[in-house]
């Protein structure tokens, strides 16, 4: 029987990682990043685990965010999982990265990738909920509003209504996020939509504590596509 030669094994009783090293391997070749960390909103209910719905600072995700730090993270590497929903099986929007030494991102984190452009879906309410909720908005390429008709009574249907984004008398200005309206006669408390193009943004959702021989890792987290936070999968509304 061979005999192993304990002093051949003395390298591996310590695991040996250099930041600098691995920060100047992102900086060549990593992704280009925004990160916006965050923090809960003061409206955080404990016993609910849910913020304030009316609350209009963190609405709706309970968090208040800091000014976005650009950086260089390793990902996105897909999440291979596929779900079953009624209609088939659909890939969701879970990816994983991995961030420089010293950077912790805390849950809910936006994280921004502004070489990824998609095109996103943002449903709104006039007078309640005039701020589009994506991190950047590159362009509005389209929008509509529903209405009853007749306005009251019974029957009715709901009519969908073009949003006017061009000319001379547009029904909406957008700056930055926020939403302007110029078309007084759309009441407050209308449901609209507005189609946008925007860089794909993630939010952390589940961070890996990484140590190893005492030092500090790079961080990894399990990023989940800001669409699915805001909008249904399989009939529920996820929450952060």
């Amino acid at each position: 029987m061979a005999v192993t030669n304990a002093a051949a094994l003395d390298g591996l009783d310590e695991f040996h990682f250099e930041p600098a090293q691995f920060d100047a391997l992102l900086e060549q070749n990593g992704t280009p990043a925004e990160l916006r960390l965050a923090t809960r909103c003061s409206c955080w209910e404990a016993r609910s685990g849910q913020p304030d719905p009316a609350c209009a600072q963190c609405y709706p995700f309970g968090y208040l965010y800091e000014a976005p730090d650009a950086t260089k993270v390793h990902g996105p590497s897909r999440r291979g999982m596929l779900k079953l929903i009624e209609a088939g099986i659909a890939q969701l929007g879970d990816a994983m990265f991995t961030f420089k030494p010293g950077i912790v991102p805390s849950h809910g984190t936006r994280l921004v990738l502004p070489r990824s452009r998609v095109r996103e879906s943002d449903t709104l309410t006039k007078g309640k909920e005039d701020t589009i909720r994506w991190s950047r908005v590159l362009a509005v390429e389209a929008g509509h509003y529903t209405r009853r008709v007749p306005p009251s009574g019974s029957p009715y249907v709901t009519e969908t209504v073009p949003l006017v984004l061009d000319g001379p008398s547009p029904d909406i200005t957008i700056t930055d996020r926020r939403v302007t309206w110029n078309n007084a006669a759309i009441p407050d408390g209308t449901r609209y939509v507005l189609r946008i193009l925007t860089n794909t943004e993630f939010c952390v959702w589940d961070l890996q504590d990484r140590h190893e021989g005492g030092n500090e890792q790079p961080y990894r987290a399990l990023g989940k596509r800001l669409d699915f936070l805001l909008h249904e999968r399989d009939g529920k509304a996820a929450r952060i």
